[in-house]
């Protein structure tokens, strides 16, 4: 039986490629709060101490499965995954009051936030393996206001994936919850416009006490748009310690990591690492369908399941366009009293997808999105390493460019650090073969396809 220490190098290997690298640096490496301790172990079990239960609960849930297979292929037996807290929980007078005022607090009637849409909320957002991660974590946020161990949340990922959705949802939770918070919900775009109009004003005293004083809960959406602002970020890095010192909440989602946002002031950049980051991947097919199912629902439609398919494949896994192309399917019949049809589809849908098909592709996008599909760094897609979990996603990237843009080998090389037009054949060439054969492969290309806006 192997020691404690080595067992826990090894699963910590394993979780790293599971979770990929920006979320094993997130939550195992960088000494985070937000941690898994290994404590001890049995031949059938093994015990883990944490001091956040939401994470344990994520990796009992969505990793173990994994970790568990292994198990048994070495010992011939499945492995128990056993969690305890490291603070025992507060279960003082005080506790059991909050708790009671909490549930007294649900029954007040339905509160209508200015500039907050009423749809946007937990029950109305399908939830799939692509964003579950992320949703656990805002239901978290919304009952658990100014927890530091999601204070800030942080959620990224591309565009049309729900991010506003789950930041709407918070704020329409908490709105019900406790009628004494009114959540302040801003893109960064506004705040910037904002602080500039009360800046040529002269007064910056009310934008202070708006976004500091008058404010617990803070919602910011598209923080990348504070990229190479420095005067914005930094009265954006004060109301952020304002609140964060008051205990109140604060959210944000971006298209990236903070690192990644050009011009981002470091110590900035910080604070938005410091409390709980959740990413959302484009959707698989089922999960589009499922919100292709509830969309239609809502709007009192019947689609045929040809029809959804379409839809499906053709919207590339991006909630904002399954959401558009219903709309106007819906619209034409409803205006031309017809029944919702494949060829009505096909010849409603044909000028979007094809406006959309005909974007050109560029080797940034494809670098980004086969990155971001693999969980992988792009510095470890551009670099040396012949280590198959970095260079399998750099053929996916060659294959990709090859068939779905008029660039060159020789361009394609190019645009990978420097790699020769023998290299990009053969890597083309490999995947082409693999895709025939592997379909975890296929899947996997379909969904970087999708992100990429690609139809075939």
């Amino acid at each position: 039986m192997m020691n404690l220490e080595q067992l826990w190098t090894d699963l910590q290997q394993e979780i790293k490629e599971i979770l990929g690298v920006n979320k094993y640096e997130i939550w195992i490496q960088k000494g985070s709060d937000v941690k898994l301790r290994l404590m001890d172990y049995g031949t059938d079990w093994i015990l883990f101490e944490t001091n956040n239960d939401f994470f344990a609960q994520h990796v009992e849930k969505h990793i173990w499965p994994t970790l568990s297979d292994l198990f048994l292929a070495m010992c011939g037996h499945t492995i128990e995954f056993r969690y305890r807290p490291s603070v025992e929980p507060d279960v003082s007078n005080e506790s059991i009051e909050s708790t009671v005022q909490h549930h007294q607090q649900k029954i007040h009637p339905r509160r209508v936030l200015d500039g907050i849409p009423t749809d946007k909320t937990f029950d109305n957002f399908v939830v799939g393996s692509c964003n579950s991660f992320a949703h656990a974590a805002a239901m978290a946020v919304a009952e658990s206001l100014g927890d530091t161990q999601y204070n800030p949340l942080y959620m990224y990922g591309s565009t049309g994936l729900g991010k506003t959705h789950l930041m709407l949802a918070i704020a329409n939770e908490v709105a019900q919850q406790d009628h004494s918070i009114t959540p302040l919900y801003i893109t960064a775009e506004s705040f910037i416009n904002d602080m500039i109009f009360h800046l040529r004003t002269r007064r910056m005293n009310e934008f202070k006490i708006k976004y500091r004083e008058n404010c617990t809960l803070l919602l910011m959406d598209d923080i990348q748009f504070l990229s190479n602002k420095d005067q914005m970020q930094e009265e954006l890095f004060h109301t952020f310690e304002y609140l964060k010192n008051q205990g109140h909440q604060i959210v944000f989602t971006s298209d990236v990591l903070p690192k990644d946002i050009e011009g981002l002031m470091e110590r900035l950049s910080s604070r938005f690492q410091s409390g709980m980051i959740a990413d959302l991947q484009a959707p698989d097919m089922e999960t589009v369908l499922a919100i292709i199912q509830q969309k239609s629902e809502n709007m009192g439609a019947y689609i045929p399941n040809d029809v959804a398919q379409y839809v499906a494949e053709h919207a590339q896994g991006n909630v904002r366009e399954v959401e558009g192309s219903l709309n106007k399917l819906v619209g034409y019949a409803k205006l031309r009293k017809v029944r919702i049809s494949l060829e009505l589809a096909k010849r409603e849908l044909r000028h979007l997808f094809q406006e959309k098909s005909t974007a050109p592709l560029a080797p940034d996008s494809v670098i980004s999105s086969v990155s971001s599909t693999f969980n992988i760094e792009k510095s470890h897609l551009l670099g040396r390493s012949r280590k198959a979990i970095f260079s399998l996603p750099r053929q996916v990237a060659m294959y990709i460019m090859k068939e779905y843009s008029p660039l060159s080998t020789a361009q394609i090389g190019q645009s990978l650090n420097g790699r020769d037009h023998s290299t990009v054949i053969h890597g083309h060439s490999k995947i082409k073969d693999k895709l025939s054969t592997d379909p975890s492969l296929k899947q996997t290309v379909d969904l970087i396809k999708r992100d990429l806006q690609i139809w075939t």
